[in-house]
């Protein structure tokens, strides 16, 4: 299976349209269907993005790699999680994503003392 498999794939899976993908990124649904038939791929930033509306990760889509072992590292339960929209989701990931880089940072600047 490629990436343009994979992308179909996990989209099915978010039940997530076509049209849906494409307006998340400002692109038209074709160019999805593109994607997904290994016609042409999203460039390295969408490709990232993708991964999180997705709820996957760039080793799989790239490479079909899953990771495995890693528990549900939140407070909120796993369905509560699971029952939100997709976009919803990847809303939720990207703040999340941004307060573990600005506290990795902080810790950073005090382990080095700058």
């Amino acid at each position: 299976m490629g990436l343009g498999a994979r992308i179909k794939e996990c989209r099915s899976a978010r039940k997530l349209t076509l049209q849906q993908v494409g307006d998340h990124f400002g692109i038209n649904r074709a160019s999805v269907s593109d994607w997904e038939r290994d016609q042409t791929r999203p460039d390295l930033d969408r490709l990232v993005s993708l991964a999180r509306l997705l709820n996957t990760t760039t080793d799989y889509l790239l490479v079909g790699k899953k990771t495995t072992g890693d528990a549900w590292p939140f407070s909120v339960s796993r369905g509560m999680f699971d029952a939100l929209d997709p976009m919803a989701k990847t809303e939720i990931d990207t703040m999340i994503s941004g307060m573990v880089e600005m506290r990795y940072a902080q810790r950073s600047k005090l382990k080095t003392g700058s």
